[in-house]
């Protein structure tokens, strides 16, 4: 069924100001003074008549490719897996002479944000928030976007998007057996305080493949950016419940070594430490640190073909990449 695109008499007439000030608005102009209020109002009838950005006319400049965070410390205090695949990203856009930008995005400055973005006309997006995936979904524009470790689709679901997951079942699969084959038969599972997919399919494929095997694990949930709390429970920790743990992330096995050593506890004699996403610092720990390697400059290496081969002329087909992962043993378990 067709539906009317919203325009800004639209937006003007819900929200009670002019053409002029909805243009001078959603087009972020600092020449012209606007009230904070009417700027909210406006924004805000924008947002519920779902209006639609059209990005500018292409002009003669290299490919742009934007790389759209959502809070980049959240993200990165977190785990090292989108700042990596960024990183590789940018150094593969420069060999091949593309553009690279990076934007934070909120959903209370969302279409100003994409406003912004659109300016520098991106060939591609890449992102690790959902919620500019989901927006951009809603636009009246065909700029591919590829999402990192976003959710699955459903069946007969269709996205403009294409999705690049890490292997997560593997990756907990991969990390029971190493842990059952070095000979430990408990283990604490140390995950954050969060659902995403990731999540889920790490520990259900984890805590499956170590039980049918002979072991006994258990979930136990932390926040995940609390670094001190989680090497205090360490510290208290009853040595007789687990031989081992299981962490979510490198940067959470770091504290909850430190915690078990301040204790007097000998790692990986008194218990095993297996962490996930392989932080460069990890082989300095002491003991160093089994992880997984999760190989984001794979990421980087597919994102980059498939926007050489658009910017070459090709079409964009969207889907669903996974990438392979390694465990990496070392002296922790």
């Amino acid at each position: 069924m067709y539906k009317k695109r919203v325009t800004l008499k639209d937006i003007a007439l819900a929200s009670g100001v002019s053409t002029t000030t909805v243009s001078v608005i959603l087009n972020g102009r600092s020449d012209v003074r606007i009230g904070e209020e009417t700027r909210i109002r406006v924004l805000a009838a924008a947002d519920k008549l779902a209006y639609s950005i059209t990005p500018p006319r292409k002009k003669n400049t290299s490919p742009i490719v934007c790389f759209v965070h959502g809070t980049v410390e959240q993200i990165n205090i977190g785990t090292s897996f989108y700042g990596r695949v960024s990183s590789h990203l940018r150094s593969l856009c420069e060999d091949n002479d593309f553009g690279f930008l990076e934007f934070e995005y909120n959903e209370k400055e969302k279409l100003h944000q994409y406003q912004t973005i659109l300016a520098y006309q991106p060939v591609a997006f890449v992102t690790a928030s959902s919620e500019f995936c989901q927006f951009h979904e809603t636009q009246n524009n065909d700029i591919p976007l590829f999402m990192l470790q976003g959710e699955r689709l459903t069946p007969g679901e269709t996205r403009k998007s294409s999705l690049l997951l890490v292997d997560d079942y593997s990756v907990g699969q991969l990390g029971a057996r190493h842990l059952i084959e070095r000979g430990f038969q408990s283990c604490g599972m140390i995950f954050p305080d969060v659902t995403t997919r990731c999540l889920y399919e790490r520990s259900k494929s984890f805590s499956e493949t170590f039980s049918s095997l002979g072991g006994v694990c258990e979930h136990l949930i932390f926040n995940l950016n609390d670094h001190q709390g989680l090497e205090q429970w360490f510290r208290n920790w009853d040595r007789t419940r687990f031989d081992s743990f299981y962490f979510f992330s490198d940067s959470m096995a770091i504290p909850g070594i430190r915690g078990l050593q301040l204790q007097g506890c000998r790692i990986p004699e008194n218990a095993g430490i297996l962490g996930t996403d392989n932080l460069y610092w990890g082989q300095f720990a002491f003991p160093s640190l089994t992880t997984m390697e999760l190989h984001e400059s794979f990421f980087a290496e597919r994102i980059c073909e498939e926007i050489k081969t658009i910017v070459g002329g090709g079409k964009f087909f969207p889907g669903e990449i996974v990438i392979p992962v390694e465990l990496i043993h070392r002296e922790s378990t």
